[in-house]
């Protein structure tokens, strides 16, 4: 792993609060100073990967659009917790962005491979 990049950690479900928007503010500026921005799904996170979302009850965005729009920011890694998955019967393979899974017992260890670890 790259130490000069930042990893982002989402806990918190889809449209829950303003958090998530912030983190996604947060990574697009970083992208914007060239700063290497990764994403962690962890928790009641994870369902923010999933498509199809009804936002009919918030004026919030789909997550899916902003999703799908990373890769033209250079956010291309995103991760998942695996037992947040599997809790939830979500399979990393089925979702519709590439999610990489990471086991519970190994996070500690990734997250110290970054320089900055941001929590939202």
């Amino acid at each position: 792993m790259d130490s000069s990049r930042t990893l982002l950690i989402l806990r918190r479900p889809p449209y829950d609060s303003g958090r998530n928007k912030s983190a996604v503010d947060m990574a697009l500026a970083l992208t914007v100073f060239d700063i290497p921005v990764d994403m962690l799904f962890l928790g009641d996170g994870v369902w923010q990967l999933l498509p199809d979302q009804e936002v009919k009850v918030t004026p919030a965005k789909s997550m899916q659009k902003t999703l799908a729009s990373f890769p033209l920011y250079d956010v291309d890694q995103l991760y998942a917790e695996a037992e947040a998955l599997e809790q939830r019967n979500l399979n990393a393979a089925s979702l519709p962005h590439s999610v990489q899974a990471i086991p519970r017992q190994d996070l500690g260890e990734f997250c110290s491979s970054f320089r900055q670890v941001l929590v939202f």
